[in-house]
Formats: structure tokens, sequence, C-alpha cells
């Protein structure tokens, strides 16, 4: 795996760590941590857990992402995606440091409606989720992981080829969705269900009618 995706994720995250340097004696005591379906804050948690859970969190990810591959039975495939992947790590990595960022703005003052941050940011996350599903071989920690995928070489490049598509194209129907208001939140989480069950439902249906 090429060491420059972890550099660029760990560098976004020490990007982040040395805004918060100077921000941090501004912060209150307390700092949002969850908005209900109306996109009102509902709790709050103390500065200092917001500060370290959030970057702790952004620093550890792109490190597991990274070592969990070398752990791979099938870690030889995983070699034949691994650019796709890296450049998911450091988008993984982003949508965490962007969250952090939003809730720290929050915090300081600087509100407008979650819905508008968290359903974009969402989709993007989702559109690289489908590149990734595109390219994606046979392994057991990335990828649509059903029992039927992980059997076959012809079910997991089916279900992965119709993932990505879902993914892909499934990002751009939840951007619409920002605009609903306080039904945004239901609507999106609809969909994304119905994207999961038709990603799992196709492997399951190419096994039932191709492979039993």
């Amino acid at each position: 795996m090429d060491k420059k995706y972890l550099y660029a994720s760990l560098s976004i995250v020490a990007l982040a760590a040395l805004i918060t340097w100077f921000i941090y004696p501004h912060l209150p005591e307390q700092v949002p941590s969850h908005w209900n379906a109306a996109g009102q804050v509902d709790a709050y948690q103390s500065r200092h857990f917001h500060v370290f859970f959030f970057l702790g969190l952004s620093a550890f990810l792109p490190i597991l992402m990274m070592i969990l591959p070398y752990l791979d039975p099938k870690y030889s495939n995983i070699q034949k995606f691994a650019p796709n992947f890296g450049f998911f790590v450091v988008l993984m990595t982003s949508f965490f440091v962007a969250l952090y960022g939003y809730t720290t703005l929050s915090a300081l003052g600087y509100e407008f409606p979650i819905n508008y941050f968290i359903i974009p940011a969402i989709s993007i996350l989702f559109f690289g989720v489908g590149r990734l599903l595109q390219v994606s071989k046979r392994n057991y920690s990335i990828g649509i992981r059903t029992p039927w995928t992980l059997n076959s070489d012809k079910n997991w490049d089916e279900t992965h080829r119709v993932g990505s598509k879902v993914f892909t194209y499934g990002s751009f129907l939840l951007l619409p969705t920002v605009i609903l208001g306080d039904a945004a939140i239901f609507v999106f989480l609809g969909t994304l269900l119905a994207m999961l069950i038709m990603t799992v439902g196709y492997s399951f249906w190419y096994y039932w009618k191709f492979e039993r």
C-alpha cells in the first residue's frame, strides 16, 4: 500500500489540529454533539472530549484502514485497486475532519442548518464508495461482503458492478433531499436503506439464479 495516502490523510488531521490550537481558548465549555431530525441541537459534550475524540478518531481511522489490508488473506487482490482504496482513505478522513469543523464552527456561533452540510458530505462520500466498488476485487476487508460475494469471484464482480452504479447514482439522488426541510433526514435514510437492500439483494439474487 502506498504510504502517500496515509501521509495525506494525517496531514489533513494535523492541519485541523493546528487550527484548533489557536481557536481552542475560544470554544465554549460545552460543544454540540448531536442534532435531531429537525436540525436542532439536542445534546452536548465537553470541548476537551470534542477535540480529542474527533481528532483522535480522524487520525486513527486512516492508520487502521491502511493496516487492515495487510492482514487480509487476499491482500494480493487488494493491491490491484490499492490507489483507489488509498484515495478513499483520504476522502474518509476528510469527511470526519469536515464534520469536526462543522461542529466546531457551530460551537463558535457560526451556525447554518446541518442538513446543508451532512447530506452533501455523505453524498460525496457515497460517490467515492461507488468509485471504489467499481474496481474492487474479492477480499475480506473492503467492499460488499456478503456470504455470496465472498464465495464467488463472479458474484463479487457482478454485485460490485451493480453496487457501484447504485452508490454513484444514489449519491446524486441524495443531494436534492437537502431542500426538504424536516423531512430531509427521513427521505435520506430511506434512500440509503434502499441502496443497501438493492446491493445485498442483488448478491443473493445472483447466487440463487446462477450459482446454487
